[in-house]
């Protein structure tokens, strides 16, 4: 629904097309792609937000590798892979935001080798009133079903750093604490990114999964 053209430019090298079966291959090592910083994806206050993306995993899934990240070391979401698992993290933690504090929260579910999968990492903050108010939701959706949900107590402010696909672009934060500000190389096929600013519900996602399972597998 935007007005506006977001392209995608490689950061560092460029992953390579897949004329089989149409997708991006990320090496693991130097490849990586970026979108400038904008105001329809990371420069202003939202308090809904969704990110999906359809990736197929490669031998390796035990190194942390970002499939998308977006912020830095105070704020911002991201989706990545880590010791066998999928990861999906929020954090918002800038007091003087005038907000509620998040520190960085997660939901995290198993995945396996070598596998397509299509993940749908949610933000539901409409039911904000104010710091004291209601606690807005967080769910992570795994081909077509929620892997769990985690309350947040802030809402996403803007925040610079731009977006990284298959890496860190320029700083992100993960479960263990750390905020690395490169690295994190995917290994893998990425087939496609949805980005939208809206809270899809489980039946919506599920819609959606089906669509990316008809189109991809």
């Amino acid at each position: 629904g935007s007005a506006n053209t977001h392209n995608f430019n490689v950061v560092g090298t460029a992953p390579t097309f897949n004329g089989t079966n149409f997708s991006m291959e990320f090496d693991g090592a130097t490849t990586g792609m970026t979108t400038p910083n904008h105001s329809e994806i990371n420069l202003t206050l939202v308090d809904q937000r969704n990110i999906t993306v359809a990736f197929k995993s490669s031998g390796d899934i035990s190194s942390r590798q970002v499939l998308y990240e977006e912020g830095g070391n105070v704020r911002g979401m991201n989706v990545y892979i880590y010791n066998g698992q999928i990861y999906c993290g929020f954090y918002n933690t800038v007091s003087g935001d005038g907000d509620g504090v998040q520190n960085f929260t997660w939901v995290n579910a198993p995945i396996s080798t070598n596998t397509v999968y299509f993940v749908t990492w949610v933000f539901d903050y409409t039911n904000y009133t104010s710091p004291s108010g209601p606690d807005g939701d967080l769910t992570c959706y795994m081909n077509g079903s929620s892997i769990g949900s985690v309350p947040t107590t802030s809402r996403l402010f803007g925040h610079s750093g731009a977006v990284g696909l298959g890496r860190i672009n320029s700083q992100s934060c993960f479960e263990d604490g750390s905020c690395p500000s490169n690295g994190s190389f995917f290994l893998g096929n990425i087939f496609e990114v949805m980005l939208f600013n809206n809270a899809p519900d489980a039946t919506d996602v599920d819609n959606v999964h089906t669509y990316l399972s008809n189109k991809w597998n």
